[in-house]
């Protein structure tokens, strides 16, 4: 599982290299499990989680949500509140996309596991049970 994680945040940070990392670590974490990153870890796959989690971390979604006081469970009026809440917050995700899919100026290392000196030709390093992110600071 964590080699799956590891996965999500080296695509993810390839994708959006200005995303926090403490960001790209709850959302790669949550999105393995919760069975999201059970097929290919793809662009299209890391954008829809990362959606997802701006969605609901970044957005009022699910005040929205609550505030119609319909159940969360699948029915066709849920569906409709659902997506009148998704369309009331996709500016606000695309915005934040937007800013966290810009390069930085600066790079940070940072490792998850045991110490490894990255090699400075790579944007990530994996080394067995260290993980080293290269992230972008502006």
């Amino acid at each position: 599982m964590m080699s799956r994680i590891y996965e999500f945040i080296k695509v993810i940070k390839q994708q959006y290299p200005s995303m926090p990392l403490t960001d790209v670590k709850k959302c790669a974490e949550w999105s393995v499990s919760n069975g999201t990153g059970r097929g290919t870890i793809s662009k299209e796959a890391a954008l829809n989680v990362v959606r997802s989690y701006i969605r609901h971390c970044y957005t009022n979604y699910d005040e929205l949500i609550a505030a119609s006081g319909v159940p969360r469970r699948r029915s066709q009026k849920f569906d409709e509140v659902r997506h009148t809440a998704r369309a009331m917050v996709r500016n606000d995700i695309s915005k934040i996309l937007i800013n966290w899919s810009k390069p930085s100026q600066h790079i940070v290392v940072y490792n998850i596991g045991s110490p490894v000196v990255p090699d400075a030709n790579r944007r990530t390093a994996n080394y067995g049970k260290a993980f080293t992110i290269l992230e972008n600071k502006v």
